[in-house]
């Protein structure tokens, strides 16, 4: 079929063009020369064009790419297309017949003026008519990109305010050893501490959901990790008030893992755990190792009720506010990708609210 052949087969196809038209993504049909026989409304109106002037065109050029409007040769033909991502995207596909998907950039030149874009494209193999063509998909990162760079300034900046006024309170103490007596001194250094772990926790978060979480593999000791994270916590006025019990069957117990993001997941389910304690009310933890497999049992006396159970970890769910909700969602996203390990947890009349953190491959 020539190229305006492959275009007719496609627009007969009514429910194909339709669903594809109602699509926000940037959407192409090309055949095995990588030609344009098709482009949804999405990005005819990304590039304000229309779909006879793109038929028979090559991706760069109805894009605007620099470097194939910069020349007589057509998208793929000039030295700077080597290393094109978008179009070796879809050649790997063209030549290998598997969908293939990356983030890519395109710099486009519109009015003279160059502007940078990025977009995650996915192609892949449709079958038309006895025609093999290819599905490119763009999806726009751009917000994405942004969100990450300002999450990344926020966490650094933040971290660095908190830390810093941490260290002036140590050095205020160390100079004045009265100072390091006082109530309110030691309320408001713990209360700094408290406030570090809960930013470094919530970065551990958005590292591990754009994978960019770095990990650090060491035996670390379960036990001496929990009396740490049960000390910091008692040091808060809102929970000194609770009975926090830790029991074990022995006094060292070694885990091979990124201890910090155990650390910050124990934190955050011993802190999950006194939140729905009332005062005086006693939270236990219970540490136990069943040969390939160590579990951390966080026990208080409250009781979910079933409609909160049910969206317990889903992400920004909470009982607490809007602005809440990353908690166990984030705990059991760590522990899954990062632990080789799961959260789980019973609520009922029995045995009031248990959240459990299980651990596999066992104890070193």
């Amino acid at each position: 079929m020539s190229v305006n052949e492959q275009a007719s087969a496609i627009m007969e196809n009514v429910l194909l063009v339709n669903v594809l038209n109602e699509m926000n993504v940037l959407v192409m049909i090309l055949n095995e020369k990588a030609e344009i026989v098709f482009a949804n409304k999405a990005l005819l109106n990304f590039v304000n064009s229309s779909l006879e002037k793109v038929i028979g065109k090559k991706p760069g050029n109805i894009i605007k790419c620099k470097y194939a409007n910069s020349s007589s040769n057509e998208c793929g033909c000039v030295k700077q297309c080597k290393h094109c991502s978008v179009k070796n995207t879809i050649v790997e596909v063209i030549n290998s017949g598997m969908t293939n998907e990356a983030p890519v950039t395109i710099i486009s030149l519109f009015k003279g003026v160059e502007q940078t874009f990025n977009f995650h494209e996915k192609v892949s193999v449709l079958h038309i008519e006895n025609e093999k063509l290819y599905l490119a998909t763009f999806l726009n990162r751009d917000a994405e990109i942004v969100k990450n760079n300002l999450q990344r300034i926020f966490y650094h900046d933040i971290l660095n305010s908190a830390s810093s006024i941490y260290n002036i309170i140590e050095y205020l103490k160390l100079e004045n050893h009265e100072l390091a007596l006082n109530k309110d001194v030691i309320l408001l250094e713990s209360s700094i501490e408290i406030m570090i772990e809960e930013i470094k926790y919530q970065k551990s978060i958005s590292d591990a959901e754009s994978n960019q979480l770095k990990i650090l593999m060491e035996n670390t000791d379960i036990i001496m990790m929990v009396n740490e994270c049960v000390s910091l916590l008692k040091k808060d006025d809102k929970y000194r008030k609770n009975e926090i019990t830790v029991v074990s069957e022995s006094d060292e117990l070694i885990y091979h893992c990124d201890r910090i993001i155990l650390r910050r997941i124990i934190f955050n389910l011993l802190k999950n755990a006194l939140e729905e304690t009332k005062e005086k009310e006693e939270v236990k933890i219970v540490i136990e190792s069943h040969d390939e497999r160590i579990l951390i049992k966080f026990h208080n006396d409250s009781v979910i009720s079933e409609k909160v159970r049910k969206n317990i970890f889903t992400k920004g769910f909470s009982t607490k506010g809007i602005d809440r909700g990353f908690g166990l969602y984030g705990s059991k996203l760590l522990a899954n990708k990062y632990l080789n390990g799961d959260i789980s947890f019973v609520s009922n009349e029995k045995d009031r609210t248990v959240f459990t953190l299980g651990l596999c491959g066992g104890n070193k």
